[in-house]
Order: C-alpha cells, then structure tokens, then sequence
C-alpha cells in the first residue's frame, strides 16, 4: 500500500478478507474504513448542519478535518499490527495441526 486503502480498496488490495500472506505498505500510508473527509460528514452530520452556512462552518469542517488527518486517517501501526496477530494466530493453529499425536513415535530409539 502505498498510499491509502479505504474501504472497499482496503479489500482490493490484499485485504484482511482475502487472508494474505504478507501485506506490504509504506510507513505514510493510511489504512481505514473510510478517508477522514468522509468520516467527519458521517460522524459530524449533525453537528455541521447545526452550524449557519457560510465560512464559519466551511472553516469548522477543515479544521475537524485536519484534525482526523492527524490521528492517521484510521491508524495504521494498529491496523498492520492487528493484521500481524491474526497472521500470527493462523499459523499457530496450523502448526498445532500438523503436530504428531505421539512425539516419540517418530524417534528412532536405540537397539
């Protein structure tokens, strides 16, 4: 990932459903839900239609904007580092699978 995956793209692009191997991305990418443009309209909705149109609002929504940005438009560390622990788990469990019933059946004992 280069640089973002939202929703939909986020699964376009070796996504959590598709159980990939490895996913890839670079430090200043951005991983999320949704862009944080869309987010503050849909969690601010009625804060923002509250607000008298003109500049004051235009500004308001900017500035709620820029502050989404900041918080890395849906964290990135914690989703690559969710991503991690599931990899992590799947793989445990694939290995408990494959274990042998009897450890010392496959041992070649001394005659």
């Amino acid at each position: 990932i280069v640089r973002k995956a939202y929703g939909a793209g986020l699964y376009a692009m070796c996504g959590p459903a598709f159980e990939p191997d490895a996913c890839i991305a670079l430090p200043s990418a951005s991983i999320a839900v949704m862009g944080p443009s869309a987010a503050v309209n849909a969690v601010f909705f009625n804060k923002i239609q509250a607000a008298p149109e003109g500049p004051e609002r235009d500004a308001m929504v900017q500035k709620l904007r820029e502050e989404r940005a900041k918080k890395g438009g849906g964290g990135f560390l914690a989703k690559l580092q969710q991503m991690a622990q599931a990899q992590q788990a799947k793989k445990a469990k694939q290995i408990a699978g494959a274990a042998p019933k009897d450890p010392d059946r496959y041992v070649r004992k001394k005659l």
